[in-house]
């Protein structure tokens, strides 16, 4: 129980600390990260600056079929 909370509370201050450092970060390259829930499971979270698009995503494979999809039609 105690671990879960410790996991939990983590995640909470790695979402946090990713969210504080795009909001002061001048950069407009895409932005990709992920984190875990209690649970142990993984998402996959992005932002674009340019658009200020935010997504977030349950597997890795959906993440870059996104990626791909946004830049192909900036070009």
């Amino acid at each position: 129980m105690m671990i879960n909370s410790f996991l939990a509370l983590k995640s909470k201050l790695d979402s946090v600390w990713q969210k504080l450092t795009l909001l002061f970060t001048s950069n407009s390259e895409l932005q990709v990260w992920s984190t875990r829930d209690r649970n142990g499971d993984l998402s996959w979270h992005a932002y674009d600056p340019i658009t200020r698009h935010y997504v977030c995503f349950g597997s890795e494979d959906d993440i870059r079929a996104w990626i791909e999809q946004r830049f192909s039609c900036r070009n």
